[in-house]
């Protein structure tokens, strides 16, 4: 299985695609009809609540029901999304904090380096990791539903590109399109690792 984002042909589209094409080594796959899927799109419900049971998706049996009864390609939107959030920080883990700390170096000025100093300034000020943490976290957890709404739908653009679209699809070993990844928006806070849909782990006391 693999997943690459198309961009549909149109007339203000043609750079993407023609960049698309060279990028694939070949024609770019069309999106208005998918071949047969195959694979888990064969499974019973049985097999596909092990599958995602397997794949440690919460309520296997909904998630492997909605792939049977509404043929939602949620084994791809599930994988998809488990990936994604491993770009965010675990849940109550502020070692990360530290190591950034300990691996710092004075006077560097390549990109992201300002993070390192900023964190030493917060800290000397009086925050505490975990709110340091929860910061991050969140605003990661942000970041990428926005990423997901925008593989969707590019919101409002230029009269010059107002055609323009793209859309994330599951491939095939040939690197064939056979089917969308969409509405991954719609599922990304259910999927947060902590089990707690991104609300705090406690009642943290703030400041009068």
């Amino acid at each position: 299985m693999g997943v690459v984002l198309a961009v549909p042909d149109g007339e203000h589209s043609a750079p993407l695609v023609a960049l698309r094409r060279r990028a694939m080594g070949g024609e770019l796959p069309r999106l208005a009809h998918w071949p047969s899927r195959g694979d888990v799109h064969e499974m019973n419900l049985k097999e596909l609540t092990a599958l995602f049971r397997k794949l440690g998706a919460p309520d296997p049996g909904q998630w492997a029901r909605s792939q049977r009864d509404e043929g939602i390609d949620q084994v791809a939107r599930f994988v998809f999304l488990r990936e994604a959030w491993k770009a965010v920080v675990a849940p109550d883990d502020v070692r990360w904090i530290d190591q950034t700390l300990g691996g710092e170096q004075p006077g560097r000025s390549e990109p992201c380096s300002g993070l390192g100093p900023a964190l030493t300034r917060m800290l000397a000020a009086g925050a505490e990791r975990e709110d340091i943490h929860e910061v991050v976290r969140v605003m990661q957890y942000e970041l990428l539903f926005a990423l997901c709404y925008l593989l969707e739908d590019p919101g409002a653009l230029e009269d010059e590109i107002a055609d323009l679209s793209w859309q994330l699809v599951r491939t095939n070993a040939d690197g064939e399109a056979v089917g969308p990844i969409d509405g991954l928006h719609e599922s990304l806070l259910e999927l947060d690792p902590s089990g707690r849909e991104m609300r705090p782990a406690r009642s943290r006391k703030t400041s009068a």
